[in-house]
């Protein structure tokens, strides 16, 4: 599942629609045994073993385009297919091919960094890893020119003159440009919030590469998080090329660059830290610099499985239901939350998102037996089954499946989405996406009365999920899930984990709203909500604490926990699972916005004030953040 934190969604763009046709054959046949889980009608058995297959050792983490999630694939498209759907892919078959970026790679023997000029240490080698290293979003291509120190490279939006403006007096046109990471680490909170939202280093290196830049070079500066470290390159990441070459370089290698303008990083630091040197001012560092970087894109096929049950009656109208089977493989590059010990190690993915996979197959299943058993002249819009991949690279897969539907988008009334649905605890069960249309509510609240769940329902339909796919082409959408927990992207999250009793309730209930929609006289009218504007570079590498908040805590004031993760800063406060936040860093925190918001604007590694409320007390505590490691 993407992150449930992020505050903006970034999508990969839509891919290359002429993609080769993967083959079944690539699994063959007699591997894929299915039979279990075609009874009807849904059960928390048939659940668990299509659990255990998804999730086994034998699909290897479901990493996109991997022999593992072609055989996820291929399972998942057997049951389809002796569930009597037809294929709804290409060619007769139940796959939508797609391609995408599986990886980078850097080709050293063409990867170099050489000083021209500069006091005292000209000619100096520089070794990549230990002096520089491209950054995995970098161009490939070559420059040479004069180096020029941009301070923090922020372009703040705002009065021209007033707003932060790292380049107001600096040309960089044909020049290599030296910028620090992050923000000014003395400014206020509030400030630091303002300003994170255009500090990303992607962001940050399109900034110079806009006004004319040859090349980039980010450092991570003495008084900043990971100062002085070279920033690793990520073979494995999925990161498509920025606007110029980017390469980190280490502290010491950013010091032989300023030795000719008689500074140090640490001088110029502190000074735009303090406040002390303007932020605006132009400063060639005197020294020259050629270098090159040649990054490979590695292009891979993945495939979406799609079915498709047509409607009757004289109705030409489909519900759609998908959840994506894909996940992160042994985690590298993909945001693991390994733990000490683990690295390494298969990410299993049960409940992310076997479980949604497996109730999205069961689901299915006891609908075309009920169509079966039904009045064939009866009126009953068909059914569009969806099974992603890519959703861990950024909702490739079904943003991919919208630009080029096996149905007509304007045919299709709804789609409903699970994710992560497989740790229901305390009853309490999450819909999300509700307010993209007036008859959900009605109709989850009376299916609702006989299934007896602790419902939390929540409006907001742009999620880091798939079925933002489909809202934002104007189909109603409506997402299930069980919040969060401490296995989430762990190689923890396995079969054993689930509550699959719990899974064959939610599929129950679920069955019965999608037969609900099925009948073409439901109407279900979308309603577009307003979006604000995404950020265009938050800084991502926000102070770690190793908090989970509990996403379906309803009403609650604060941000109350799912849990705290071993180790961390928060475990290491004494913050506990059930705590609620109330107030962090001097800031009164009322939901996850705020709670967000407030650590961006803390410093990695200083400690600040966090009040809980447990039991009813307000308990004061101190925390200090962390960085994640890069």
């Amino acid at each position: 599942m993407l992150r449930i934190l992020s505050l903006s969604l970034i999508f990969i763009g839509m891919l290359t629609s002429g993609c080769s046709q993967l083959m079944v054959e690539q699994i063959p046949q007699e591997t894929i045994d299915v039979a279990s889980t075609l009874t009807s009608p849904i059960s928390a058995d048939d659940l668990r073993s299509d659990v255990a297959f998804l999730a086994s050792d034998e699909c290897g983490g479901r990493l996109t385009g991997s022999p593992g999630v072609l055989r996820a694939g291929q399972y998942i498209a057997t049951a389809l297919k002796n569930a009597g759907f037809q294929p709804g892919g290409k060619r007769g078959s139940f796959y939508q091919s797609f391609e995408f970026i599986s990886g980078v790679h850097l080709v050293e023997s063409k990867t170099s960094f050489e000083i021209l000029a500069s006091a005292g240490a000209t000619g100096s080698p520089c070794k990549l890893n230990d002096d520089y290293c491209p950054r995995t979003f970098s161009a490939s291509g070559s420059a040479e020119g004069e180096v020029v120190f941009a301070g923090y490279g922020l372009v703040e939006a705002g009065s021209p003159g007033k707003a932060y403006d790292s380049y107001r007096n600096l040309d960089v046109t044909g020049k290599v440009v030296l910028i620090l990471r992050d923000v000014p680490e003395e400014v206020t909170p509030k400030r630091r919030q303002e300003l994170a939202l255009y500090a990303g280093d992607r962001y940050k290196a399109k900034l110079a590469a806009d006004r004319g830049a040859k090349a980039v070079l980010l450092v991570s500066g003495p008084n900043s998080a990971h100062a002085g470290k070279v920033t690793r390159f990520y073979k494995e990441s999925r990161n498509s090329a920025a606007a110029a070459v980017t390469l980190s370089i280490s502290g010491k290698m950013a010091d032989r660059l300023l030795a000719g303008a008689g500074t140090n990083l640490k001088q110029l630091q502190d000074m735009l830290d303090n406040g002390q040197m303007n932020p605006h001012a132009a400063m060639s560092t005197k020294t020259r610099v050629r270098l090159s970087v040649s990054v490979n894109q590695v292009r891979s096929d993945c495939r979406n499985v799609i079915a498709i049950l047509p409607p009757q009656g004289g109705s030409d109208e489909y519900v759609a239901i998908g959840a994506h089977y894909d996940h992160i493989g042994t985690g590298e590059g993909l945001g693991s939350m390994a733990k000490a010990g683990q690295e390494g190690m298969i990410h299993n993915g049960a409940d992310d998102n076997a479980s949604g996979t497996a109730v999205v197959l069961e689901i299915v299943a006891d609908l075309a037996e009920a169509r079966r058993q039904a009045d064939p002249n009866q009126p009953m819009r068909g059914l569009v089954v969806a099974l992603w991949s890519g959703e861990e690279l950024g909702l490739i897969g079904s943003s991919r499946y919208v630009e080029d539907p096996a149905i007509p988008l304007d045919k299709v009334v709804a789609y409903v989405n699970f994710d992560m649905v497989g740790r229901l605890r305390d009853n309490t069960l999450i819909i999300q996406a509700v307010g993209s249309s007036p008859l959900w509510r009605r109709i989850i609240e009376r299916r609702n009365i006989p299934a007896g769940f602790q419902l939390v329902l929540q409006d907001d339909p742009y999620l880091p999920t798939d079925a933002t796919s489909f809202y934002t082409k104007g189909v109603a959408t409506l997402s299930f899930f069980t919040d969060m927990h401490e296995d989430y992207n762990c190689p923890s999250d396995d079969t054993e984990t689930l509550n699959y009793e719990g899974m064959e309730r939610i599929a129950l209930l679920a069955k019965r709203l999608v037969a609900d929609v099925s009948n073409p006289e439901t109407e279900v009218a979308y309603l577009r909500v307003q979006r604000s504007a995404p950020a265009p570079g938050r800084m991502s590498r926000r102070a770690y604490t190793g908090t989970i908040p509990d996403m379906g805590a309803g009403n609650v004031v604060g941000v109350k926990l799912a849990d705290v993760r071993d180790g961390g800063p928060a475990a290491k406060a004494g913050m506990k699972s059930g705590d609620v936040i109330v107030e962090f860093a001097g800031q009164k925190i009322a939901n996850l916005q705020d709670y967000s918001d407030a650590l961006i604007g803390v410093k990695i590694g200083q400690s600040v004030a966090v009040v809980i409320e447990r039991d009813g007390a307000r308990i004061d505590l101190t925390i200090t953040p962390t960085s994640r490691p890069e």
